[in-house]
């Protein structure tokens, strides 16, 4: 059983420090970001922004094999993706 954690903070400290930027509001969300990937993390409705808008696509580990799934196959939604209540193990590397 394979667990990767990276804080959040760890994750906007290595966003800025490269130049990127826009996931800013994370720093203030409890959790790790393999975490804000499953339940698709963001401001809220009215803001309408989350963690998936920034994503390509997520590495995860699937029958021990490492899996890349697109963003348009992840099924994100509002607090919701196909990895909440998976047996998939989200990569954050």
């Amino acid at each position: 059983d394979l667990r990767v954690y990276i804080s959040q903070f760890c994750l906007k400290f290595a966003v800025l420090t490269y130049g990127y930027g826009g996931i800013e509001y994370l720093c203030n969300v409890p959790g790790l970001v393999s975490g804000a990937i499953a339940m698709n993390a963001g401001t809220g409705r009215a803001a309408g922004k989350a963690i998936s808008d920034y994503l390509i696509s997520v590495d995860v580990i699937d029958d021990d094999e490492i899996v890349t799934i697109p963003r348009g196959v992840c099924g994100f939604s509002y607090r919701n993706s196909i990895f909440k209540g998976s047996s998939k193990r989200i990569i954050t590397s």
